[in-house]
């Protein structure tokens, strides 16, 4: 992210675990991580210390609550801590960053992740404009929350655009999908978005449920198409799923409409 620790001051500091308070905000750690993590802590040490930040002689914590309950499980008494000069929004900004990079983030939670930081890159954009801090350096209007997000985070515009659709969803829909099994699969949920209501979205998810997995939308060039023929890419379909052909098709369409979206139908030829 964009809040680089080498602009604020830093300095390294040992506490107790138990001197560091977990803000109720902080995810819920995951056991099974927490033991993976002590067991490499245990045989190479701590490769990096959590960061906090110190407010009225208390010692709040950014990011490392993993680490943090590692060393406990191991029993240590002592943690070696970066303690850094954040504001309450950078600190908010860097915990988000550092949950970015958690593997066991799913679709639905990477998205309000997402979207969290872009809402709140705005607000400290808003916050500096009115104190005529950060002009923007190219002249014409600032740069808004998405853009800086999208800057800050390493994402395109519209994987920033994906995450807010998907964050936008209503709270029932984002249930539904997680009793599916769909909170996990950014097609379904983004399928679910195009409808009207919560109630049907929610259909949506449970037609796609009744119908199977929908293709996945990637989040990296598949690499592995490249060169393929249209011609070849429909033998090896015919190949590699010889029953249901209409699901194939309607997978495939489904498929099409997404990257429509996505690119405009005027890129694609032949597109109505």
């Amino acid at each position: 992210m964009n809040a680089k620790t080498g602009t604020r001051a830093v300095k390294g500091t040992t506490l107790r675990p138990d001197d560091i308070e977990i803000p109720s905000s902080v995810r819920p750690y995951n056991p099974k991580a927490v033991v993976e993590l002590s067991k490499s802590i245990a045989a190479i040490g701590l490769q990096s210390a959590p960061t906090v930040i110190e407010r009225g002689g208390r010692y709040v914590l950014v990011a490392g609550r993993h680490r943090i309950e590692a060393l406990r499980l191991l029993k240590h008494e002592s943690v070696l801590v970066r303690v850094v000069d954040f504001d309450d929004l950078e600190a908010k900004l860097w915990t988000i960053a550092e949950n970015l990079h958690r593997a066991e983030l799913t679709v639905a939670e990477r998205a309000g992740q997402i979207t969290e930081y872009a809402r709140l890159s705005q607000d400290k954009r808003d916050a500096a404009v009115l104190v005529q801090l950060a002009p923007n350096p190219e002249g014409g209007r600032p740069e808004g929350g998405a853009r800086l997000a999208a800057r800050d985070l390493g994402l395109s515009r519209e994987e920033i655009r994906r995450a807010q659709t998907i964050a936008a969803l209503p709270e029932e829909t984002k249930d539904a999908a997680r009793e599916l099994g769909y909170d996990d699969n950014q097609s379904a949920l983004l399928a679910a978005a195009k409808a009207p209501t919560p109630e049907r979205q929610i259909s949506v998810l449970q037609e796609i449920a009744q119908r199977g997995s929908v293709i996945p939308v990637p989040t990296r060039p598949l690499r592995n198409l490249e060169g393929i023929s249209g011609g070849e890419l429909a033998r090896w379909i015919k190949i590699t799923t010889p029953n249901d052909r209409s699901h194939v098709v309607r997978v495939l369409e489904q498929a099409a409409a997404i990257l429509r979206d996505e690119m405009g139908s005027s890129l694609i030829p032949g597109a109505a």
